[in-house]
């Protein structure tokens, strides 16, 4: 697979230990989970147990996972380690949430170099994913917590997790073939959450879309373990962090072209896009849009309304555009070098534009998206 799965396993699971929906059941799971809520910054271990059957043979990934949250300020710092046939594996995760509609990620694998992408924060496809019916307390096996089990819906489960797959450009797909059950381990005295175990031994089912292998999972624990409540200090990204994000990824510049043809109003449109990305970034875009018609009305009303919208950047630098009728279609083509371009001036003429500029840059899986959204289909280099 293109990217370590482990994330798309371990990021929701993150994500869905605060559940909401509790209902208004009076009890320790409601305290404990407006407790959590209400938290400033804690840490969170995490220790999975993984086996899998791989061309019939078995193979164990102990995983261990580390973050401090800091949930005033939307940051967080998380540590993965893990053991393959004897190679030790770690890498290490800045989490910017401090936009309410993306997070930025920076990741690295030796401390270094460091790449970020960006994806699209959907917290509220969270919500009500367990039933308050599926909620109860059960018989402690630890006279210092209460304990409770929390059964999660698998088909809402399937959705979140393939969603992150898609958004950290991974190709595979996992399958909940059975609900999920967390048991909940709540502080008698502080009534906090202090741990959670799942066992996803028998209810998941993992495919290589590369190879349209399936993937057994022989073996599949979570234990997690939350600390230092309200004891982290600031998390800071480094701004060194931040540089090599940017200047020290690859130096090649390639190419995603997007093209999309259709009919409408008796027009055949053909559009056409390419978009030249270094790293992670965007650096140029050109396009060539043509409008068929044999109506003559028809085009010279596109060509005002393209004008219109191009007119505003005429003494944009960097901003190139032409628009032309030519026989009985109208041709417009931009070329956008948005290595150079006063992003301040392209916000301010186009607020909209801050949809897809972050931070100054044009994330190169944000463009796509955007343009897979109007029905384009886009291949990258």
């Amino acid at each position: 697979m293109k990217k370590n799965i482990l994330k798309s396993l371990v990021l929701p699971a993150i994500s869905l230990l605060l559940i909401t929906g509790c209902g208004e059941k009076e009890d320790y799971f409601e305290t404990a989970k407006n407790n959590m809520q209400e938290l400033k910054s804690y840490s969170m271990d995490i220790n999975i147990e993984m086996g899998m059957d791989v061309g019939g043979i078995t193979v164990n990934l102990p995983i261990n996972l580390n973050t401090d949250v800091d949930v005033d300020n939307r940051m967080s710092k998380m540590t993965i380690s893990s053991e393959l046939m004897g190679n030790n594996i770690s890498s290490t995760t800045y989490v910017d949430g401090t936009d309410e509609n993306h997070i930025i990620q920076y990741s690295s694998n030796d401390g270094t170099t460091w790449q970020m992408i960006e994806v699209q924060n959907d917290d509220n496809q969270l919500n009500n994913l367990v039933n308050p019916d599926n909620i109860k307390q059960i018989e402690s096996d630890d006279e210092n917590y209460y304990v409770y089990e929390a059964t999660l819906v698998k088909d809402q489960m399937s959705g979140i997790i393939n969603k992150n797959l898609t958004d950290n450009d991974m190709v595979g797909s996992i399958d909940i073939t059975d609900n999920i059950v967390f048991k909940y381990y709540i502080n008698k005295k502080t009534k906090y959450v202090e741990k959670i175990v799942a066992n996803l031994t028998d209810i998941m089912d993992v495919t290589d879309e590369e190879s349209g292998q399936k993937v057994k999972l022989t073996k599949l624990n979570f234990e997690i373990k939350f600390s230092n409540f309200n004891e982290i200090k600031n998390i800071v990204i480094p701004d060194a962090v931040k540089k090599s994000s940017t200047e020290l990824e690859d130096g090649t510049i390639k190419t995603m072209k997007c093209h999309l043809s259709k009919t409408e109003s008796g027009a055949l449109f053909d559009l056409s896009y390419f978009a030249d990305y270094k790293g992670s970034y965007v650096t140029n875009i050109r396009s060539n849009e043509k409008i068929a018609s044999d109506n003559t009305s028809t085009l010279e009303t596109y060509k005002q309304m393209v004008e219109q919208n191009y007119e505003p950047f005429d003494e944009v630098e960097y901003y190139k555009y032409s628009v032309k009728i030519d026989g009985d279609t109208l041709i417009s083509t931009t070329d956008i070098d948005y290595s150079k371009i006063d992003i301040d001036k392209v916000l301010q003429i186009d607020p909209s534009s801050s949809a897809l500029i972050k931070n100054g840059k044009i994330n190169i899986n944000t463009l796509k998206k955007a343009y897979e959204s109007i029905g384009a289909t886009c291949d990258m280099e």
